[in-house]
This record gives structure tokens, C-alpha cells and sequence, in this order.
């Protein structure tokens, strides 16, 4: 029971901190994107 825990805990924030990183990575190239269109105008 508590392995079952553990893991279930393990697996909840391996989610959390996976979302967190694809929308800093959507954020950061979306960033990117609108810095190049500024620059290149």
C-alpha cells in the first residue's frame, strides 16, 4: 500500500512538472517567434 502511494505521488507530479515544461517551452518559443518578427519589421 504505501509503494502503491508512493508511486501514484511520484507519477502525479512527474505529470504536473511535464505540463508545466511543454507550456514554458510553447511560451518560451512563442516568445522567440514575436521577438523575430519585431526584429526582422
Amino acid at each position: 500500500m504505501q509503494k502503491r502511494f508512493n508511486f501514484s505521488k511520484v507519477s502525479m507530479i512527474v505529470n504536473i512538472v511535464g505540463g508545466l515544461y511543454l507550456l514554458y517551452l510553447s511560451g518560451a518559443s512563442a516568445l522567440d517567434f514575436s521577438h523575430e518578427l519585431s526584429v526582422s519589421v
